[in-house]
């Protein structure tokens, strides 16, 4: 009897993972595989969901082993006389959930290291509290103790309670499969680039649960234990060629950022087989060259001249080939000052291609279209990253990561007011708000360093036209000194993931119909602080850069709104130069927002720190950098540092690197300009030129101090 109901733990784990295996090759069948291009990589992609049901088996050994440990508790209780149930239910699972709790404080990547992501993304999302060591303890025992519990009790009670009661099963079963249904759309749709700090890891526990209870229904109702043996051999046979995704890198990166629950087993399993503890395993494409050495993984620090290449790219650092860095060198500028002043206007969340001037189909920015048509427009501007503070903060030092977050190299707000410059911003959000969160402070300390002023400090939000006013009205006091000014506009941000509708334009109700909206309406206001500029001949002896943190998505990769990886909508923004004596020019030059307060420094007379990576765009208008890797990065704040990733942008390829799975992405933007189709196994040369060019450049980064900085947020 007791052999019969361990049997029900495999086959209801079975069947739970043939139906999650149904769902998500229906899922991936109907929206993911038309980004594939070949019959093969669509075959193997599908048939990683036989993971599902394997995985499915393994937790169902698990749960064997914990009936099993029970068992042996029961024969000791049956021996001492005990017969009352509950008390021996309860008995029974306090030493198990003690064993499991002390196997998951000395080995906690089976478990522990789950559950306190699990609780801590549920503290953070859900009731915006930051779970401390000891309430995650508290609530992952609370939640082993439970599982133990239900495991113990269905062998005791539970299962011989169903089988009186499967007649009953099927309004049950049909509420288990419609919830599976929309708890994995869920999963796979909503939000999946925020897989850190969202509803998703207690959504995958959930959708465990649910599919084994369902699992479990449909095995008392139908015990057919030799079908179902003959049903996981059939998955253990197709699972091996589910395991030949990561030999193909466009299937590999979709089962990553964009599968479902096959994703977690893969992590799961990569951690599982990581030896040496380093974050990186060998095994499913893991990158881990060396499973015995912490030093060698992909973002180990790179030792020069050893004959050894520490992170796996481009091969052993030569230190002599930074000499000839083009991206590094300083080029010739000519630091005349040009202007007086400086004007600094920038907008959360604006994509470059939501602007007319930028050839958007709708009328959305008549103003910024008129200052282009006497201003530089560079069509191909990045942001460094894809939130206001990492791009802010690389702005403010001209530095990708780890120059972001050293000290010793100052803002260009902290040059100037060593210059005597009046340094002010004038934000839409108010400042004691904006940014407020732990994981934020760092890059609110780098972005306000050195200004003097900061207008907005109090509770009140700001439109695009309260903010404007403001402007004015600060310009009118102090325009007869030297100044520099950051003017930030705020109304395209979503406010609690909603948009709100200012202005009274009007393109629809959809998210995107708001956002262009908001757009006009922004623009509209912008265009009454360009007006005052001109009318009270400011703008004759000031440069003016308007630009924007981060682009914008609306689902183009599975993500709304931004944060995520690096991809073009969310990092393509507009960047519009205006100074005195310039003439009109567009450039197609890819271009970087680093590249902002070096040039702003230069044209008013002021040389820049030698730390500072960005170039002066004059000398891009002037033709004289047409070659240059452009880096974009994702933020350090990030709550799961190992979803970082790397953009490398050269004309008009964007190559992607993410830590999370090691995955390698190339798309010609020229052809694709959303980034839809990875071509990376259809251009292998292109491929491997710029693998071993963003090698070299992340080896270089790899020996500066603070290089995995993200560990401290």
């Amino acid at each position: 009897m007791f052999k019969e109901k361990l049997a029900y733990y495999f086959s209801a784990g079975l069947i739970a993972g043939t139906l999650l295996l149904i769902i998500e090759v229906i899922d991936h069948f109907l929206f993911l595989t038309n980004f594939l291009s070949s019959v093969k990589e669509k075959l193997i992609f599908l048939a990683t969901s036989s993971f599902l049901p394997v995985g499915m088996l393994l937790l169902s050994t698990i749960f064997v082993v914990i009936a099993l440990m029970g068992e042996a508790i029961n024969k000791t209780f049956d021996r001492l006389g005990y017969k009352e149930t509950r008390f021996r239910t309860i008995m029974t699972a306090i030493p198990i959930s003690a064993v499991v709790i002390f196997v998951a404080q000395n080995y906690p990547y089976l478990w522990k290291d789950a559950l306190t992501k699990i609780f801590s993304g549920v503290g953070e999302y859900f009731l915006g509290i930051n779970f401390g060591t000891k309430t995650t303890f508290l609530f992952s025992t609370i939640a082993t103790f439970s599982l133990v519990f239900f495991i113990i009790w269905l062998k005791d009670q539970g299962i011989e309670l169903l089988k009186k009661h499967q007649a009953k099963f099927f309004y049950p079963s049909l509420i288990c499969f419609i919830l599976l249904a929309l708890m994995y759309w869920a999963n796979t749709r909503l939000y999946v680039g925020r897989y850190g700090y969202s509803f998703h890891r207690p959504l995958i526990l959930t959708i465990l649960f649910i599919s084994f209870i369902f699992g479990l229904l449909v095995t008392i109702r139908s015990p057919r234990f030799y079908l179902y043996s003959a049903l996981a051999l059939l998955f253990f046979i197709i699972t091996p060629l589910g395991y030949q995704f990561y030999k193909f890198n466009a299937v590999k990166s979709l089962v990553w950022h964009r599968g479902g629950l096959t994703k977690a087993y893969i992590a799961f399993a990569q951690n599982l087989t990581d030896f040496d503890r380093d974050g990186f395993s060998p095994f499913f494409g893991g990158g881990d060259k060396d499973n015995f050495n912490p030093n060698s993984n992909p973002l180990a620090v790179e030792i020069p001249n050893n004959s050894y290449d520490e992170n796996g790219f481009g091969g052993d650092f030569k230190i002599k080939s930074c000499k000839n860095d083009k991206h590094h060198k300083k080029l010739p500028s000519n630091e005349l000052a040009l202007a007086k002043n400086i004007i600094f206007i920038t907008v959360d969340c604006l994509r470059a291609d939501h602007l007319s001037v930028y050839g958007y189909g709708r009328p959305t920015s008549p103003n910024l279209d008129l200052f282009a048509s006497k201003a530089a427009v560079f069509h191909n501007a990045y942001s460094l990253g894809t939130n206001t503070g990492h791009t802010f903060s690389g702005i403010a030092r001209s530095n990708y990561g780890p120059g972001i977050f050293n000290d010793e190299i100052m803002t260009m707000a902290e040059i100037l007011s060593q210059q005597k410059y009046l340094t002010t911003a004038i934000t839409a959000p108010p400042t004691k708000k904006w940014l407020g969160k732990d994981r934020w402070t760092s890059y609110k300390n780098i972005m306000l360093k050195g200004l003097q002023n900061i207008v907005n400090d109090g509770k009140e939000y700001w439109d695009s036209s309260q903010l404007t006013d403001k402007t004015i009205a600060y310009l009118e006091e102090n325009k007869e000194q030297p100044f520099y000014l950051w003017v930030h506009y705020d109304d395209l941000h979503a406010k609690g993931e909603k948009y709100l509708r200012y202005g009274e334009q009007d393109y629809g109700s959809s998210l995107m119909d708001i956002y262009d909206s908001n757009i006009a309406y922004t623009d509209k206001h912008i265009g009454r602080l360009l007006d005052y500029l001109r009318s009270s001949g400011l703008l004759e002896e000031s440069i003016v850069a308007i630009s924007a943190d981060h682009g914008e998505e609306f689902g183009e990769h599975g993500q709304f709104f931004h944060g995520g990886r690096p991809c073009r909508v969310q990092t393509h923004i507009p960047l519009i130069l205006w100074y005195p004596g310039i003439n009109h020019q567009e450039t197609d030059v890819p271009v970087s927002s680093i590249d902002i307060n070096p040039t702003l420094l230069k044209t008013v007379g002021l040389s820049t720190p030698k730390e500072y990576r960005g170039i002066d765009l004059r000398e891009v208008l002037n033709g004289n950098s047409k070659r240059r890797k452009i880096i974009v990065e994702t933020p350090r704040n990030i709550p799961e540092s190992r979803s970082f990733a790397w953009a490398l942008v050269e004309g008009e390829w964007r190559f992607i690197y993410d830590i999370k799975g090691n995955t390698f992405e190339l798309y010609n933007t020229s052809l694709d300009p959303n980034e839809y189709n990875n071509v990376i196994d259809q251009n292998p040369e292109q491929a491997e030129k710029m693998i071993a060019e963003f090698g070299h450049w992340l080896d270089r980064q790899s020996m500066k101090k603070g290089y995995r900085h993200w560990e401290r947020f």
